[in-house]
């Protein structure tokens, strides 16, 4: 498999720090939060990452909406 096949699939995931940064969350907080299974996550070997497509539908789910 060639490199540039796989690089879309890799670009849509994140780091736990680059996911903490974007959310403005504490890492301790993703972590508590991957350890109660209650974010989508990836194991890449030892690693934990974060595909935006599934944090983007996660976010989604859990917006608010205004009673009027």
């Amino acid at each position: 498999m060639s490199q540039q096949s796989t690089t879309p699939l890799f670009d849509n995931l994140w780091s736990i720090n680059r996911l903490s940064e974007y959310l403005d969350v504490p890492v301790s907080t993703l972590r508590d939060w991957v350890h109660k299974r209650s974010i989508p996550f990836v194991k890449v070997g030892r690693h934990i990452r974060f595909d935006l497509t599934d944090i983007a539908t996660w976010l989604k789910k859990r917006s608010v909406g205004c009673r009027l």
